[in-house]
């Protein structure tokens, strides 16, 4: 895909926000998403990596980030995401898990939580603000127990 051409703060930015920077997750999720946000290329990555921080300072972050690497109850997942968002907000988000086999059990790992958000976003949006239900089933496809993937 064509490079992005990012200033060096969104850069330095999303290196840190989006750990899949390194294999070209950016340039999919800008050619997927962002060219029809309105937005440019930097605005737009300036907002996820100032929405990931939003997420971080949530309990739901505080949670995750917390637990990595620990196998986890989904249902407790959702009630840290509750705490942030409110009790009807369990569409605002998906886990989606990737089977590991370990010595004796088949595992599962975290590798995405996908949160559901209005389609016109701009600068400085607030994440309680931007969140909305899709018009589709957002289940994810996690386990009722799974582990917080590290990333390596």
């Amino acid at each position: 895909m064509p490079s992005l051409n990012l200033s060096e703060e969104t850069s330095k930015n999303i290196a840190v926000s989006m750990p899949g920077h390194m294999s070209c997750l950016d340039h999919h999720e800008w050619y997927k998403h962002g060219v029809c946000s309105g937005m440019s290329a930097d605005e737009y990555f300036a907002l996820a990596s100032a929405l990931v921080v939003q997420v971080a300072d949530t309990n739901f972050g505080r949670y995750i980030s917390g637990n990595i690497g620990n196998v986890v109850d989904s249902k407790q997942v959702l009630a840290e995401f509750r705490k942030d968002f409110g009790a009807e907000s369990d569409s605002f988000i998906s886990f989606h898990c990737k089977p590991k086999r370990g010595t004796h059990l088949l595992s599962h790992l975290l590798l995405e939580v996908r949160l559901y958000m209005k389609s016109t976003l701009s600068t400085g949006s607030a994440l309680k603000d931007v969140l909305a239900r899709p018009n589709y089933s957002t289940r994810g496809n996690c386990p009722e127990k799974f582990i917080i993937n590290p990333v390596q």
